[in-house]
């Protein structure tokens, strides 16, 4: 099915001269359909269908495209939005001069090339058609702001998805930023230590320690790796907090090798080194550390619970925030935590490793 409405999707400015004309030919049809109503006998007389085709098209073609490329001129020196009293005012005077210019113009035509009588020289005809015209051009308006507004609504949606996606992005490398920074700084220290107490622990030390530097490095632009390639960065972690601790720090780590599955780099090491800064360390009060996996494919870390005496001020939290805020944007599953006055345990999801 043809339209005989011309595309307002595309703006009149942007046009070919085919397009335009185009146009042209659908609202001069459009125009002779209308005519119809006002003058059926028209369509028995040869010259007077022609003088009502030129009549009716021409009022039809000089108000929607006249009025639709004015409207996009005045869009873009004075927007709906930024300038709305003076583009009211300027489409009112537009309204009235341009119709009664163009309906004017258009009615000499045909009284004086084609010898025809219009009624648009009676006091009557010429309110009439110019209130007509006027309503033409109303509509054309109104579809014209409708337009922009759509537009404008649309294109204020994409931004703000495109912020969104640029502000979680950031937020995320921001994110993973934090873990490396944090888990060096508490080696370093550990390596500190044993320097002057053994030079030979010391040694096997740095090279535990180089692994750990390795995995690091490897996983620092990744938002997952494998739970194997995890869990052997998790004993490095634990065998250099073991040189510290001694027995004093125990961790059990029951998890198939099987286990295809993936999680954020360093998430499981940080829930070992949060265990250690919070809760007491000591021959007399082992900690505890357990870590293995459940049948609704998550991965728990729990340890008993011994707190320290830290001052809130030392406890940021921002540990375990890191993992819970790196959960929400790769998976749909939540980071579940269970504090009584036994147990601490944090149950990390499992997720599924993309073939």
């Amino acid at each position: 099915m043809i339209s005989l409405v011309p595309n307002l999707k595309k703006c009149e400015l942007d046009k070919s001269w085919k397009e335009h004309l185009r146009d042209c030919l659908y609202l001069s049809i459009l125009g002779l359909g209308v005519g119809y109503f006002f003058c059926t006998s028209c369509f028995q007389d040869p010259y007077k269908l022609l003088v009502l085709y030129i009549l009716s098209g021409g009022i039809w073609i000089s108000q929607w495209k006249g009025h639709s490329i004015i409207h996009e001129l005045l869009d873009r020196r004075y927007p709906w939005f930024d300038r709305t009293g003076l583009r009211v005012l300027l489409t009112i005077a537009q309204l009235l001069i341009y119709t009664t210019v163009s309906i004017t113009i258009i009615n000499g035509f045909v009284e004086l090339v084609l010898n025809a009588r219009t009624p648009y020289f009676t006091r009557e005809g010429f309110m009439t058609i110019n209130l007509a015209s006027i309503g033409i051009g109303t509509l054309i308006t109104l579809v014209s702001l409708s337009s922009q507004f759509l537009q404008s609504w649309r294109q204020a949606e994409i931004n703000a998805e495109k912020l969104k996606a640029a502000h979680i992005s950031s937020q995320f490398e921001t994110l993973k930023s934090q873990v490396n920074p944090h888990f060096l700084f508490n080696s370093l220290n550990v390596l500190t230590n044993l320097v002057y107490d053994n030079q030979d622990t010391a040694a096997k030390f740095i090279k535990q320690l180089s692994e750990v530097y390795r995995y690091v490095l490897e996983s620092r632009d990744k938002n997952l790796v494998s739970l194997q390639s995890e869990l052997e960065f998790v004993k490095s972690f634990v065998f250099l907090q073991k040189m510290r601790f001694g027995e004093s720090l125990r961790v059990n780590i029951n998890v198939s090798e099987e286990e295809n599955y993936q999680v954020p780099p360093l998430a499981v090491q940080m829930l070992i080194e949060n265990a250690i800064k919070h809760n007491i360390v000591s021959k007399k009060n082992p900690l505890i550390v357990e870590i293995y996996t459940d049948d609704a494919k998550g991965i728990i870390v729990k340890n008993n619970l011994q707190r320290k005496n830290i001052i809130p001020e030392e406890s940021s939290g921002i540990g375990l925030k890191n993992i819970t805020e790196r959960y929400k944007y790769l998976s749909n599953s939540e980071v579940e935590i269970e504090d009584n006055d036994e147990i601490f345990s944090v149950r990390l999801p499992l997720i599924v490793e993309a073939n």
